[in-house]
């Protein structure tokens, strides 16, 4: 009986699409109660850094699922993951803008504000810190073809669910000895799976727009880098 519930909802659902102001909200940094003296401390930092440069690199943690936000997913991290990042190091190693890039595990840091991340990086020797976060939807919804499910059988066979996946990732790079934000960058990736109800998961399409997303923002670091360096 529950699957028989679950078949008719499915039949009756549809593409509700992705809601980027939920994700902007996600990616955001941390609230802060900003003061006038804040804005001229910030406005008389100067760039210090002499490339090529140590790299720390830390990923931070998914914020707990927005209530408001039925579509947002939680994720990981993953090792390939952060493998994607430490690709685009190594061309900018190979451009003599970085002399060394590592990943800063979030377990050795005492606080996820910028100045304990700064602290952090500052420990393992780095002279600049990337932060890089990241924010997930997924729009589940079927097809006429899903009228076949109330046959119980079909949802094992019937190839009529969807899943659209949006990943966002947004970096920032700030200098570990005086907080100077050099730059900011950001991409989405999305991806697309069908499947039959009772096969079809959400990991496969959240992993495949993880990916493409990362693609994007290796691209984009290299290009930024370099000019940064080149400057």
């Amino acid at each position: 009986m529950r699957r028989m519930v679950a078949a008719l909802v499915l039949v009756l659902g549809c593409s509700h699409g992705f809601d980027r102001g939920r994700i902007r909200e996600r990616l955001a940094i941390e609230k802060v109660q900003v003061t006038d003296d804040d804005i001229r401390a910030a406005l008389a930092l100067e760039p210090q850094l002499r490339f090529p440069i140590k790299l720390g690199i830390v990923f931070a943690d998914d914020e707990p699922r927005d209530r408001y936000d039925p579509r947002g997913v939680a994720f990981r991290w993953r090792e390939q993951d952060r493998d994607a990042l430490l690709a685009a190091a190594d061309r900018l190693r190979a451009k003599g803008v970085l002399s060394k890039a590592f990943v800063v595990l979030p377990d050795f840091a005492e606080g996820t504000d910028l100045k304990h991340v700064r602290l952090t990086a500052a420990r393992h020797g780095a002279d600049a810190v990337l932060v890089v976060r990241g924010a997930a939807q997924i729009d589940r919804y079927a097809d006429p073809l899903a009228v076949f499910y109330l046959t119980i059988v079909g949802g094992f066979f019937v190839p009529a669910n969807h899943r659209d996946a949006l990943f966002a990732v947004r970096c920032a790079m700030w200098d570990v000895g005086n907080g100077y934000l050099y730059l900011s960058a950001e991409s989405e990736g999305t991806a697309k799976r069908i499947g039959p109800a009772f096969l079809l998961e959400d990991g496969p399409a959240l992993d495949a727009a993880k990916e493409d997303a990362l693609r994007g923002l290796e691209t984009e670091l290299v290009r930024r880098l370099s000019a940064i360096a080149g400057s």
